[in-house]
C-alpha cells in the first residue's frame, strides 16, 4: 500500500488534504481550516507540486523552511497526515524549527483602550454601550475576534469566562476556537465593569444592532468610525488581543507560561516572548532589582546564594 501510495504528487495529496471533512483524531475541519491551508501550502506546490510526496527529501524541506517560515507549521503537518495515511513513511519537515524573527505588532496603550470604548459611544449611540464593552471585555480577556463575537453570557462565571467555540465572521456560523484551544480565562475587574447594565436576557453578550452575531462586514462598518475618533487609525480588533499579551507580559511582569495558558497557546510561552518580549534592557534589570528586594524584605537573615 505505501509503495503504491509513495508515487502521490504533491499537488494532488495538497488537494486531498485540504477537502478534508475530519482529522485523523476524528476533529471536525472547518472551511476556513480547508482554506488557510490552502493558502499557506499555495508556495509549496508551486515549486514541488509536480513530485511525489515520498521524493521529497531532508535537504529541500530544510531549504523551504528557510525561504518560507511562515509556512513550516501547514507544510510539516500535512506530511504528517501523509505519514498517517501511509502514503509516505517520514516526514522530511519533522523537528525542523523555522528561523526566528522578532515580531513588530502595534500595541495599544491602556489610555487608547480606554478611548476606544468611550469613542464607542459617541459613534453608536444606544447600542454603543454594547460596542464599548465588547472592545473592554475583549481587551481584558484577550478573546480572539470571533471568540468575542460568539461570546455568551452562560459561559461567564464570575470572573472566569469558558472559551468553548467561536463566530466565524466570514462564515457566519459557530465553531471552536483556532487551533481547538479551548479553555477558560480569567476577566479583569475592568472588563466585568464593562459589561454593567447590559442586558443579559439575549444568549449573545454583544448582539449587533439588529441582532445575532457580529459579521466581519459589521464589526468593520462599526470599528471603523470608532478608531478614527479614538485616534488609532491602525488599530484592528484583534490589536486588543495583542494588548492584553502585552500588558501581561510587560506591565504585569507575568511569567510567559503563565500568560500562554490566558491565551491558550500550547508553545509554553515561545511565542509570546518572541512578539511581546520588552526590548529594553534596562526594564529587565530594573525587575531583578525590585524582584530581590522584594523577596528578601523584612529578612534580615536571608542570604543570596
Amino acid at each position: 500500500m505505501l509503495d503504491q501510495q509513495q508515487t502521490l504528487s504533491v499537488e494532488r495529496y495538497a488537494d486531498r488534504h485540504c477537502t478534508r471533512e475530519f482529522t485523523d483524531a476524528g476533529r471536525l475541519v472547518s472551511q476556513q481550516t480547508n482554506d488557510h491551508n490552502r493558502q499557506q501550502l499555495k508556495d509549496f506546490i508551486e515549486v514541488y507540486g509536480s513530485v511525489s510526496m515520498g521524493s521529497v527529501t531532508r535537504l529541500q524541506a530544510k531549504d523551504y523552511v528557510a525561504k518560507y517560515p511562515s509556512r513550516l507549521r501547514e507544510v510539516s503537518a500535512m506530511f504528517n497526515a501523509a505519514v498517517a495515511d501511509d502514503v509516505i513513511s517520514v516526514n522530511p519537515f519533522a523537528k525542523l524549527r523555522a528561523p526566528q524573527r522578532k515580531s513588530v505588532v502595534a500595541v495599544p496603550t491602556v489610555e487608547e483602550v480606554k478611548s476606544l470604548g468611550e469613542a464607542a459611544l459617541v459613534c453608536h449611540g444606544d447600542w454603543g454601550w454594547v460596542f464599548r464593552a465588547m472592545i473592554l471585555f475583549t481587551a481584558w480577556t484577550g478573546l480572539r475576534p470571533g471568540e468575542a463575537a460568539g461570546a455568551k453570557w452562560e459561559h461567564l462565571h464570575g470572573s472566569e469566562y469558558e472559551v468553548t467555540e467561536q463566530y466565524l465572521l466570514k462564515y457566519h456560523r459557530f465553531s471552536e476556537p483556532k487551533w481547538g484551544s479551548v479553555g477558560t480565562v480569567h476577566v479583569f475587574d475592568a472588563g466585568l465593569d464593562a459589561l454593567a447594565g447590559l442586558p443579559s436576557g439575549n444568549e449573545l453578550m454583544f448582539p449587533a444592532k439588529m441582532g445575532g452575531a457580529l459579521s466581519a462586514a459589521q464589526l468593520h462598518a462599526a470599528l471603523n468610525p470608532v478608531r478614527i475618533l479614538a485616534g488609532v487609525p491602525d488599530f484592528t480588533f484583534k490589536s486588543l488581543r495583542h494588548f492584553h499579551a502585552s500588558y501581561l507580559l510587560n506591565e504585569l511582569g507575568l511569567p510567559p507560561y503563565t500568560i500562554a495558558q490566558q491565551l491558550r497557546h500550547s508553545d509554553g510561552g515561545e511565542l509570546i516572548v518572541n512578539t511581546y518580549g520588552h526590548a529594553d534592557r534596562g526594564v529587565h534589570l530594573e525587575r531583578i532589582s525590585v524582584a530581590e528586594k522584594a523577596y528578601f524584605a523584612g529578612d534580615d537573615e536571608s542570604t543570596v546564594i
